[in-house]
């Protein structure tokens, strides 16, 4: 209650005012600059977790123009860069041969100027014309270009996309043993997965995880990426690290993982598991061809490796790293 002083037959005493009616209803305090703040600040973030939960991930927000950009160029990268690791095994070779070859012939360091003879001269200079003939044509330098990029210095690996990482994975995945494996869902199952707040990609590995945990008692190391056929139906596929007597454990635990087959016929087509010569990391590459265009469809990451499978990756990438770094500094 407010009161007032106030002058009353000579003498001043406190007097009670009469209560003034809130025209904004009983249950609205006055509006004032801190008040009408706090309130904008309170109705904000009831706003923004009323849109997104805990419990949704935040995988599935869309990337700007200027990530999508800085991720295809990361791509383009670490695809060189691949090339260049997959190239090693055969520049080793070249430099051995012409290491022999010189041994054999050493009047080449010791004359670099040879005379040549009129023979040698037209042949030189035919040798030459054809070179600058065929090096000319667009096709074939892209060509060269493709099979032999220029040397850039390979990423670390927590600035690696998956075109430079999965190789690694599979390998950590061979490395004592493994398999390759394939895995087809249901159709009810993939679209049920599709409407899930955490996204179609965690559901169906999830999936995969939980039934291979179930089946050894324990959790398995693996890892996967979405792949989807001509005809546009989605499947997962990738590496598991288990010895060669769990193939059949494990097979089971895909087929369980997979749901429902909904046909008579071809259930062992559902869950498959590779050959030994499926352990390169071409079967990596396949993986993830189609990686890229599936993340942008579905929101989120389309790939996932376990924490032990990393691990080893990383410690790998960063050895062969290594090697290949020194490798271009002796040649140059």
């Amino acid at each position: 209650m407010k009161k007032q002083k106030r002058r009353v037959d000579g003498r001043y005493a406190m007097i009670a005012l009469p209560k003034e009616k809130n025209p904004r209803g009983p249950l609205e305090r006055p509006r004032g600059p801190a008040n009408a703040s706090l309130l904008v600040t309170m109705i904000t973030i009831a706003k923004l977790a009323s849109a997104r939960p805990h419990s949704v991930s935040t995988a599935g927000t869309k990337l700007s123009e200027i990530d999508k950009r800085d991720t295809r160029r990361d791509r383009f990268r670490d695809g060189k860069s691949l090339r260049h690791f997959r190239n090693l095994p055969h520049q080793r070779e070249l430099r051995e041969i012409r290491a022999a070859s010189l041994r054999q012939n050493p009047t080449h360091t010791l004359n670099p100027n040879p005379t040549l003879t009129p023979q040698d001269r037209t042949l030189l200079s035919r040798i030459q014309q054809v070179r600058a003939r065929y090096a000319s044509m667009p096709s074939v330098r892209r060509e060269l270009a493709r099979q032999y990029p220029r040397w850039r210095t390979p990423p670390v690996w927590e600035k690696a996309t998956f075109v430079l990482k999965a190789p690694w994975w599979h390998q950590a995945v061979s490395k004592d043993g493994g398999v390759a494996f394939r895995v087809n869902f249901n159709p009810d199952l993939i679209a049920k997965a599709a409407k899930s707040r955490r996204g179609l990609f965690c559901v169906l590995k999830d999936r995969i995880r939980n039934e291979l945990k179930r089946a050894f008692g324990h959790d398995v190391p693996f890892w996967c990426a979405l792949d989807e056929t001509e005809d546009g139906r989605l499947h997962i596929q990738g590496g598991l690290a288990i010895s060669d007597n769990e193939h059949q454990k494990a097979k089971e635990a895909l087929q369980r993982a997979g749901g429902r087959w909904q046909h008579k016929q071809g259930q062992e087509h559902q869950a498959w598991l590779g050959g030994p010569s499926y352990l390169s990391g071409e079967w990596a590459s396949y993986c993830t061809r189609k990686t890229a265009s599936l993340e942008e469809r579905t929101g989120q990451s389309a790939t996932y490796a376990s924490a032990p499978i990393k691990k080893r990756a990383e410690a790998m990438y960063a050895r062969d790293r290594e090697a290949l770094m020194k490798f271009h500094c002796e040649r140059a």
